[in-house]
């Protein structure tokens, strides 16, 4: 695909793009600026309470999650004129007709409709008025003034009654409606692009920490103000109890090892989606612990020679977040090859006409010109197969230094532009992959494919800090003074100035710049067609299973990164076109990625539409 399409197989050999340095990434783009300055996404004072004692255990699903709300902030029952609805909104045997519709919630006096002003209309069904409370509670939590941490102890005679204070603060008081309501928008927005929690139901046995960390990930599609500050507790509070399990040595027993797989999964998709740089460094550490407990995992697997359905959609769910961090982050992959090509196998009763095909059947495919009637059926196999081809290729960033310096005395390349493995393999198995489907692939495969094309052309960490250096020199004003104040950063007078170096930095090569804008402008059309028939549904939010539509019309999780890596790829590309005049193909890209991102429910989103909004403006 793309404008040279023929020839791609055969280009030369081109510059990956360099191992990136983390700290680099734009996620949390404003943390740059000044913490008081940053109203929205300032540090979560209650994340560094690393003292819960007042939440010693969870109780069951038909109790409050947490200590009494009235001890708390004040509030008593009376105030909610309601009976908690004890069931998850995502279970399947929700009685949608439970109640009258005509039942009236009312929350400290106000109906539940006029005291969510700014929120989308509800439908008025039984179900939703149990939605309508929750989010009026979320809303009461949302707004309430935190109470404020105290000082540490000058003294170590007042350090035992400063833990006892410490202790007793609740940071965010959340009940069942609220957690459930979370757990809902998990379901709809999260589990289609991750199937192993796509029929999973929330009930009493379930592991507290799976549950918090379920509800603290949905709770990043919530557009209730400071939602993500309930979220983020909740995560607090299940990073803490999955941790203790884990060092408790629960990680060595293969009854424990899918629970505390699940949790790393669930707490890493909750640090792609926040849209906060600190939260995303840390998940970070703690992927080497993950990466050991799906190796084990794995090799449970493989001895017992066949694999459930269930663990092998969570294996997958585990590739498919190393396969973002090979693109989104540009890191290499901490997973062995034989992780990827000695999967376990499957008992042949059941295979049939849809069951999953084992990895290496695929890769198999992808690698051999003849096929054999070979052919990608389902979405889980196509992603899969994406997953797998980004993960292996990402292996050539950990070549032997001698291995890595005689590949590039053959390429000729300068050193430091040659990576080992020969660009055109990728984007020959690409296209192979994409040849392989029996019917047009999915949306959110598609944008994964064009989005490792981006990976594979461009340096998103020179791009950031090429778009961070316009924008701060916009707000500087004075040139002068700023290259005085930073000698070593050259300064941008006009972003039609930009340059050759920008280019050599930005891209793998100049020959390439033509592919990646055409991949780009594909990610912005499949985004464009899949945000349309996502707003077509008639009540405009999603909480039930029961009312979702067609999941292919879902937005995947990588949505908005797509958006936002493809827009930026289209405004350094048009700066540097000879044949673009400034202001217009790159205002116009920059503008069509914000009005995209604007129809994502996910924090990032919010990130991202920020950058590209303050872009826009210079």
């Amino acid at each position: 695909m793309g404008p040279d399409a023929s020839n791609t197989a055969f280009m030369r050999h081109n510059h990956h793009p360099q191992d990136s340095q983390l700290s680099d990434h734009l996620i949390g783009f404003y943390e740059t600026q000044a913490l008081e300055c940053d109203n929205s996404y300032t540090m979560d004072p209650f994340l560094m309470l690393f003292d819960d004692s007042s939440f010693h255990t969870l109780p069951h699903v038909q109790e409050n999650f947490y200590e009494d709300f009235t001890a708390a902030y004040g509030y008593g029952s009376s105030d909610y004129d309601i009976t908690l609805w004890n069931h998850s909104l995502d279970a399947a045997n929700v009685d949608v007709d439970g109640s009258s519709a005509e039942d009236t919630v009312i929350v400290r006096g106000v109906e539940a409709e006029d005291h969510l002003d700014s929120l989308a209309p509800i439908p008025t069904s039984g179900q939703h008025s149990h939605v309508s409370v929750a989010y009026a509670n979320l809303r009461e939590y949302a707004t309430t003034n935190q109470p404020t941490r105290p000082s540490s102890p000058e003294s170590a005679k007042a350090h035992e009654q400063y833990l006892h204070e410490l202790g007793q603060q609740s940071p965010i008081a959340c009940d069942d409606l609220v957690i459930n309501l979370f757990i809902g928008l998990f379901q709809t927005h999260v589990a289609p692009t991750f199937p192993c929690f796509k029929e999973s139901v929330v009930h009493d046995s379930t592991a507290e920490e799976i549950r918090l960390a379920m509800a603290a990930t949905g709770g990043l599609y919530c557009d209730t103000p400071r939602s993500e500050t309930v979220a983020k507790w909740l995560l607090h509070i299940a990073r803490r109890k999955l941790l203790t399990l884990f060092h408790s040595g629960a990680a060595d027993s293969p009854t424990y090892r899918s629970r505390i797989l699940q949790t790393y999964v669930l707490m890493e998709i909750f640090a792609f989606i926040c849209g906060d740089k600190r939260l995303l460094l840390l998940q970070e550490v703690f992927h080497g612990q993950a990466t050991q407990v799906f190796r084990e995992f794995e090799t449970e697997q493989v001895s017992d020679g066949c694999t459930r359905t269930s663990s092998e959609s969570l294996a997958n769910a585990f590739r498919l977040l190393e396969c973002y961090r090979v693109v989104l982050l540009q890191q290499p992959s901490m997973l062995y090859p034989a992780s990827i090509l000695n999967g376990p196998e499957r008992r042949s009763e059941e295979r049939d006409g849809r069951a999953e095909l084992r990895s290496q059947e695929v890769l198999r495919a992808i690698t051999c010109y003849e096929v054999g009637g070979f052919q990608i059926i389902t979405p889980e196999s196509s992603v899969r197969g994406l997953s797998d081809i980004a993960i292996l290729a990402s292996h050539s960033r950990r070549l032997p230094g001698s291995l890595l310096r005689h590949l590039k005395s053959l390429a000729g390349r300068p050193s430091g532009s040659f990576t080992g493995w020969q660009q055109e393999f990728l984007e020959l198995a690409l296209q192979r992959w994409l040849a392989l489907h029996r019917a047009m692939p999915t949306p959110a495969a598609q944008l994964l494919f064009h989005l490792i094309h981006l990976s594979m052309y461009c340096n998103f960490v020179e791009m950031e800090r090429t778009a961070r250096m316009a924008m701060d020199n916009a707000r500087a004003g004075d040139i002068g003074a700023r290259a005085r104040a930073y000698p070593s950063i050259p300064a941008l007078v006009n972003l039609s100035q930009v340059g050759l170096g920008i280019q050599e930095k930005c891209f793998s090569a100049p020959e390439d710049i033509d592919k990646v804008v055409w991949h780009a402008q594909r990610i912005h059309h499949v985004a464009s067609l899949s945000s349309d028939k996502r707003h077509s549904h008639s009540f405009g939010r999603i909480h039930l299973r029961q009312e979702m539509d067609l999941e292919q019309c879902m937005e995947p999780v990588h949505y908005s990164h797509a958006v936002y890596y493809s827009s930026v790829v289209l405004w350094i590309a048009s700066l540097l076109g000879e044949k673009v005049k400034h202001g217009e193909s790159s205002r116009r890209a920059l503008q069509t990625g914000s009005e995209l991102l604007s129809k994502s429910a996910s924090r990032v989103a919010v990130v991202f539409k920020q950058v590209l909004d303050s872009l826009q403006t210079l």
